[in-house]
């Protein structure tokens, strides 16, 4: 965190700390917070996101916060990243909106650039949105 403050690992952090603690209401408020410090960066909208739309505990979730926030980050990267399109399908999963997920999935896989191991995961991520599931880490 010192070395790139900045960075998008290094603002989501604080907040990956409290939920490791259990304590889901600061985590939430860190996470804001780096959003209030880095707006517009595409890493830390997408990071966010991922974790509003996928953490294993519903007390992190907030699926229509995560597609705001992945639709902001694919609008930063002019809907080029694979990685944020990933994101926002499975945002779209959260809120039960399974179509967008599903078409969404499907453009980040066709995203020039998304390594060969990522594809597995993303492949993956359709077939759950094709059976009307949400994506939710372990």
């Amino acid at each position: 965190m010192r070395l790139s403050p900045t960075s998008a690992g290094a603002v989501i952090a604080p907040g990956a700390v409290w939920i490791d603690k259990g304590e889901y209401e600061w985590a939430v408020q860190e996470f804001e917070e780096g959003l209030r410090r880095q707006p517009t960066n595409p890493g830390v909208l997408n990071a966010v996101a991922w974790k509003l739309a996928t953490h294993r505990d519903v007390k992190i979730r907030n699926g229509k916060r995560a597609v705001e926030l992945a639709t902001r980050a694919c609008e930063a990267t002019e809907w080029k990243d694979g990685a944020m399109t990933d994101t926002l399908a499975a945002a779209y999963a959260e809120t039960g909106d399974f179509e967008q997920a599903r078409q969404w999935q499907e453009k980040a896989l066709k995203a020039p650039g998304v390594a060969p191991g990522d594809q597995d995961g993303m492949r993956r991520r359709l077939q759950l949105y094709r059976e009307r599931k949400a994506y939710h880490e372990k």
